[in-house]
């Protein structure tokens, strides 16, 4: 079969194209209402991208060279408030064929053959996953190119999450080639959750992120400011007509003393304010808060100004703005549902969708089964730890500390203590604080009592004045530990503690030391001991059991003993590797970060960081080479010996990127090896392994195997790595220990 693609150009009635700026629904609607217009030319399925791509399995002879249509989309409401007619929007559609591909390319590279590589032509790939989206983008709201929502509550219902915002259900839907029958496509389908602004009145809204808000009078600047920036940006609807707008501020006055420059229909022009306005131009309209701040929804060019309570939030938007502490607490309580819930909410996606009946996979000849796929799986067992010389086995995941001392206790001479929560009481806070300290004890650290606590009562502290304070006055200072009321400082803390000063943290939420839990305060000394130098536990051996299962519908079969080594004799390395970047579309004076880390002792529990610098949102890391020597002349330093192996973790890197970032970075890697002698005969193994955590593939067990489990989850140690898996790399899907 032949795909065909064709470069599609929206523009208005004067030819000015602006298909990419338009918004994604709006360029759907055009190209939809285009095929209705023409059915003898469009008389094959098509789908869109909604931005400058269309395919089909199908050549258009008329669109061999460029073609050009006009097509008019009327507004959704046909009429204003007062009777007025709205407008038609004419637009021009240029079309053309630009390019072709065959799907027997695709399902060849998918054939595995020893020997033999082949990369996945991601050009055909792209036109089925835009002939799989476009139904979807037609009629659910497709806040990215995988991710739907339905704003009707078609999957579950929506969650209020305070703030004016609800959390809503959707789902993840794509195309991905497996290994499947010898090289399949398979449907990869999951839940998609993200929070939306509720369709309500702006004046409903301002009431739920403050209770005690007064419409009767104009805010004090203050809190016009902190209202401004929860509006900005914000489309509403008015009441009055069916325009939409786009909020740019909440203005300082209200409707009764904001004025303006208005022209009658005798040409005659005049200073008016709003309210006159109103009560001049929409007389029905009765305005019951005229002193409360208006909204000015203009441009750069020219103020609007219209009254807050005639606005209503218009629906369909997700919330692009950083959610508050309460609000991503309730988002995730909303969005966390056992395993099995989750399964039902999968198969509701795919009945509702009945992928069978869409005529774009019907055109590309696809069909879809209406139950997941099953498959075989392995749980990998956990391996043999060790603390205070006692070996033992975590068991579903977890493992016992209470009886156990750490396997190399740090000593903790020189601390102090920062409480930025000012509820929490000397007494409850000391109370902690011993309970620490005995614990930390009876674990073998050696812990002296922090030579100062102070609670700080400003209500905008500056935890960099506070670090900087304690570096001078004890300048072997090992550690701060700081109580905060929330997440609110605790940038700023790590920010002075980890840039600014080179002091270690550790943070404690104030709730915390309140319950003065053991298990909790067990798990902050985990972090500590860590922090200071010590180790917690070690990997000493690998058993060599077993266990096979079914994923998907999970049951226990028996697999070969696999020969795991016994123990790690020889040196290894393991490396950690992540590029962050600054925001897409931001200043691109602004560099990525790339950081490594490196282990250096025979357990691995001990790591050195290096970090670079580097060009705006260049993912490879390019002083991989300087880098790696770095970390490798540590290593041989403090274990006296290169390591015989190297294992890098990879993290952040598409599926597009990986021959570039895996040419580049290993290359780089095998330099530095090269280069540590000076015969250049040091050539370790390498395994570079890329990681993946948003990957939306979900692994259920079987009804027979749940029924034996608590949580109903897969267990820890679940490995895949077969039929769900690439068709020709090597790659597996794995549920940690």
């Amino acid at each position: 079969m032949i795909l065909y693609h064709y470069d599609v150009a929206i523009k208005d009635h004067t030819g000015k194209e602006f298909s990419p700026s338009l918004p994604r629904a709006k360029n759907m609607r055009i190209f939809e209402k285009m095929r209705e217009s023409f059915p003898l030319v469009f008389n094959f399925p098509m789908s869109y991208d909604c931005n400058k791509n269309a395919y089909s399995s199908k050549f258009f002879p008329q669109l061999k060279k460029a073609t050009t249509y006009e097509v008019s989309l009327e507004p959704e409401e046909k009429k204003t408030a007062d009777g007025k007619k709205g407008n038609w929007n004419n637009f021009k559609i240029t079309i053309q064929k630009v390019n072709e591909a065959s799907l027997k390319e695709l399902f060849d590279c998918m054939r595995y053959r020893p020997g033999k590589k082949h990369e996945m032509p991601t050009t055909i790939m792209q036109m089925i996953e835009v002939m799989f989206r476009h139904y979807r983008a037609k009629k659910y709201e497709q806040i990215s190119n995988r991710n739907f929502f339905s704003i009707d509550e078609e999957f579950a219902k929506h969650h209020d999450i305070g703030g004016g915002k609800c959390g809503v259900t959707g789902f993840f839907g794509s195309l991905r080639p497996a290994a499947w029958k010898d090289g399949s496509i398979l449907l990869n389908l999951d839940m998609a959750h993200t929070a939306f602004y509720k369709t309500i009145p702006i004046i409903d809204f301002l009431k739920e992120i403050d209770d005690y808000i007064s419409f009767d009078s104009t805010l004090p600047p203050y809190n016009t400011r902190n209202f401004s920036k929860a509006l900005k940006t914000l489309k509403v609807k008015t009441t009055y007509s069916v325009r939409s707008y786009k909020i740019k501020e909440l203005h300082t006055a209200g409707p009764r003393k904001t004025f303006f420059d208005f022209t009658d229909d005798k040409g005659k022009t005049s200073k008016v304010s709003v309210e006159q306005y109103f009560k001049k131009v929409y007389p029905q309209v009765k305005l019951k808060y005229p002193d409360f701040n208006c909204l000015n929804v203009g441009n750069q060019n020219k103020d609007v100004f219209v009254p807050t309570e005639l606005c209503i939030i218009d629906k369909g938007q997700k919330v692009k703005k950083k959610l508050s502490e309460k609000e991503v607490a309730s988002f995730i309580r909303s969005t966390a549902v056992p395993p099995q819930e989750r399964l039902r909410q999968i198969n509701k996606v795919a009945e509702r969708n009945d992928f069978n009946r869409d005529e774009m996979l019907k055109a590309l000849t696809f069909t879809i089964s209406d139950k997941p796929l099953q498959t075989k799986g392995r749980i990998l067992p956990a391996p043999n730890l060790t603390m205070d010389k006692n070996r033992f086995e975590p068991n579903s995941g977890v493992w016992d500390l209470r009886y156990n001392k750490f396997h190399n206790p740090g000593e903790l001479k020189t601390w102090a203590v920062i409480n930025y929560d000012s509820r929490t009481r000397d007494d409850t806070l000391n109370k902690f604080l011993n309970e620490l300290m005995s614990q930390g004890r009876s674990k073998g650290m050696r812990i002296s009592s922090p030579f100062d606590v102070y609670t700080c009562r400003d209500r905008n502290p500056n935890p960099s004045n506070d670090f900087k304070y304690y570096k001078e006055k004890q300048a072997n200072i090992q550690l701060i530990m700081c109580v905060l009321p929330g997440r609110k400082f605790y940038g700023a803390i790590k920010t002075a503690g980890d840039t600014e000063h080179g002091i270690i943290s550790q943070c404690v939420v104030s709730s915390n030391v309140f319950k003065c839990n053991i298990q909790t305060i067990v798990n902050i000394l985990l972090k500590i001991n860590a922090k200071i130098g010590g180790v917690n536990t070690i990997v000493t051996a690998i058993p060599q059991r077993v266990t096979g299962l079914i994923l998907i519908i999970l049951n226990f079969d028996n697999f070969d003993i696999l020969n795991f080594p016994q123990d790690f004799r020889e040196p290894f390395m393991i490396l950690g590797a992540d590029v962050n970047h600054p925001p897409a579309g931001g200043d691109s004076s602004i560099p990525s970060i790339a950081a490594v880390v490196g282990s250096y002792d025979t357990s691995g529990t001990k790591y050195a960081v290096e970090r670079r610098a580097q060009e705006h949102r260049v993912e490879n890391i390019v002083d991989m080479t300087e880098i790696t020597m770095n970390l490798l002349r540590n290593f041989r330093q403090k274990v006296k010996r290169p390591p015989s192996r190297i294992i890098m973790y990879r993290d952040g890197v598409s599926e597009s990127q990986f021959p570039q970032v895996l040419a580049k970075e290993m290359m780089a890697m095998r330099k530095a090896c090269l280069t540590l002698t000076k015969d250049g005969s040091y050539t370790p193994g390498i395994t570079f392994i890329c990681v993946q955590k948003r990957h939306h593939t979900r692994l259920f067990c079987d009804e027979k195997y749940v029924r034996t489990q608590k949580n109903k989850n897969v267990p820890p140690g679940t490995i895949v790595d077969r039929d769900i898996t690439h068709p020709t790399e090597t790659d597996f899907f794995l549920c940690s220990h």
